[in-house]
């Protein structure tokens, strides 16, 4: 009972403003629904998302494909699109902080770990607000499972790894730089390379 309980509370911490039938609709938060509403009412397929901070470069389009088919049930009305997403993705983080705690080392220190995610500051306060870059810790925290499996000798995890440094770059690509350097590291740090077959599917999925 006591991981449905930390969601519950997860839920909670979270939910206040969205309970009141508010939440921040800003600049970030119209563009991708400008963007969504081309694909959705517009029939328009991108491969490409929102712009980054940086000009000429943008996220990839997988942000703007997750937000559709909520934009498409509730008619494009903002609270109703983009809060159950948020909230999704909020209280996702932090079964995937179970499941990784879990795997990693034992039962109770995956409700440790979930706990830990659920009663975060810094993952509360940013999700009234959300973007694309919500999706960061869902990816940097499986990625770490993999990175860690790959340490402990398992090969194959090398590939999970690129796979979600590359789709780090979909969500939010000043931070899945650092994956990149991270990876790296983690390929020295063990002192041997995986087979060129498992690095040849690591760079496919990257």
């Amino acid at each position: 009972l006591l991981l449905p309980l930390i969601v519950l509370f997860a839920f909670l911490l979270r939910a206040r403003m969205f309970l009141y039938g508010d939440f921040y609709y800003l600049v970030d938060q119209a563009r991708d629904m400008l963007l969504t509403k081309s694909i959705v009412v517009g029939h328009t397929l991108t491969l490409i998302g929102a712009r980054t901070g940086l000009g000429g470069l943008f996220h990839g389009p997988i942000w703007l494909y997750m937000i559709a088919p909520f934009f498409f049930l509730f008619g494009g009305n903002p609270f109703l699109t983009l809060v159950p997403l948020f909230i999704i993705v909020s209280l996702t983080l932090v079964l995937l902080g179970f499941f990784v705690g879990w795997r990693l080392h034992n039962y109770y220190f995956g409700l440790l770990l979930a706990f830990v995610l659920s009663v975060s500051s810094s993952l509360v306060s940013t999700v009234v607000y959300t973007t694309n870059a919500q999706m960061q810790p869902v990816v940097v925290i499986l990625y770490l499972y993999a990175t860690i499996e790959f340490l402990r000798g398992k090969d194959k995890f090398i590939i999970l790894s690129l796979f979600l440094v590359g789709l780090g770059f979909q969500f939010e690509s000043a931070f899945a730089v650092l994956l990149v350097a991270l990876t790296l590291f983690a390929v020295l740090l063990r002192g041997k390379f995986p087979s060129i077959k498992t690095s040849l599917f690591g760079i496919v999925a990257f």
